[in-house]
């Protein structure tokens, strides 16, 4: 059996098109999507479920020729956008798995030391719930 959670950070990542916890990259990578899962914190539980918030930070890389200036900026604030939309779409709730997506936040970067691109990251968290004591059901016996 997978843990809950597991399911709920294989379908983000899939769906964002997301490698996991990668360490380092270099330009031949690009482009580039990244999920990095947090610690996550237990809400107020009742009625034999643990409701549980999850945080992930999505962070996408992509490549840029020319100098750099407002287009970089541009296409940083899009691939921002493009991860938001990405993350809700087509259902925050993972087919049932979790009980929805919160946009926490993101920010945006024009790569330094020598690389040409553009970064966008975005924080997440992801509020599910498991049965109490169970990781791998939602359901109470």
């Amino acid at each position: 059996m997978t843990p809950i959670r597991e399911q709920i950070i294989q379908a983000l990542a899939t769906r964002v098109g997301a490698v996991r916890g990668l360490e380092g990259f270099d330009l031949s990578d690009l482009p580039l999507t990244v999920l990095v899962e947090g610690e996550e914190q237990v809400r107020d539980e009742k009625y034999d479920m643990t409701p549980i918030t999850l945080p992930v930070t999505i962070g996408r890389a992509v490549e840029m020729t020319g100098l750099k200036g407002d287009a970089w900026h541009t296409e940083a604030n899009k691939q921002l956008a493009d991860l938001i939309v990405e993350a809700y779409d087509p259902d925050e709730t993972m087919g049932g798995l979790a009980d929805g997506i919160d946009y926490a936040g993101g920010a945006t970067d024009v790569l330094t030391d020598g690389a040409n691109g553009v970064m966008a990251q975005v924080n997440l968290e992801i509020r599910y719930a498991i049965a109490r004591g169970n990781p791998y059901s939602q359901e109470v016996n």
